[in-house]
């Protein structure tokens, strides 16, 4: 090979390589990274949420404690107390379809 043709063969460009082929390897990547950020966020979500539960009930406990020591009568107390779960029970059936539609949607 001659010094003219070493020099013609080196400065062709060589044809740029397609993107379509680095797409197909980084998608993989790209949507496992996505999936453990969502599942990140959910995780964030919902511990948020059992600490908000964990704080509302811990204040309603000692709401509850209070007023119960200090009432003249604490027997209608107590028994109005009662129905407080079966009614949160009872608000959780009604409204557990929402809960889980809102879920489905999210995902």
């Amino acid at each position: 090979m001659t010094d003219r043709e070493l020099t013609r063969v080196l400065s062709e460009k060589t044809p740029a390589v397609p993107r379509e082929n680095v797409a197909c390897v980084l998608t993989p990547d790209i949507s496992r990274n996505a999936a453990r950020l969502k599942k990140r966020r959910r995780d964030r979500l919902q511990t948020v949420f059992c600490i908000a539960a964990a704080l509302i009930f811990t204040a309603l406990s000692v709401a509850f404690f209070l007023i119960v020591r200090t009432a003249e009568s604490p027997e209608f107390m107590v028994r109005r107390a009662l129905f407080l779960p079966l009614a949160g029970m009872a608000l959780t059936l009604i409204l557990s379809p929402l809960l889980a539609w809102y879920s489905e949607k999210e995902t």
